[in-house]
């Protein structure tokens, strides 16, 4: 959810996600205490530290930031 919209529920224990029935299985997310919508320039810098953590490259880990308009 974060890598691909920005959006993210930072409190997702099972209380509050909820499996809806019907024509295709949906999940909805309850208690919109913690949540955040990413930036699109913070988002797409996490997208590359998390390919450099998996692909175990510390130096591009260290630059996933380094081409973002963050302060």
């Amino acid at each position: 959810m974060i890598l691909k919209s920005g959006f993210f529920h930072a409190d997702p224990h099972p209380g509050n996600i909820l499996i809806c029935k019907g024509s295709e299985a949906s999940v909805a997310l309850l208690d919109y205490g913690q949540v955040k919508d990413l930036p699109d320039e913070l988002r797409l810098g996490y997208a590359r530290l998390v390919l450099a953590i998996a692909d175990n490259n510390p130096l591009r880990a260290s630059e996933s930031y380094r081409c973002s308009n963050l302060p």
